[in-house]
């Protein structure tokens, strides 16, 4: 895993490489899976989260505001 932190304001980015099968999980409650690379490199993520725990892409969020 490579890894570097990058602050922008009060937000901490970790930027980490994954290959396909392997996951990371984020705090106690979240898993996020690399599910498929696509040969123009497009990545397909899976999420594991409680019902409780709101989570909503970017950039549909956009467009509902």
């Amino acid at each position: 895993m490579v890894a570097h932190d990058a602050k922008d304001g009060d937000i901490s980015r970790l930027a980490i490489s994954r290959k396909v099968g392997q996951s990371f999980t984020i705090g106690k409650h979240v898993r996020v899976h690399v599910i498929e690379v696509t040969p123009s490199r497009r990545v397909r993520i899976g999420i594991d989260a409680p019902p409780w725990l709101h989570t909503e892409r970017d950039d549909a969020r956009e467009v509902k505001l």
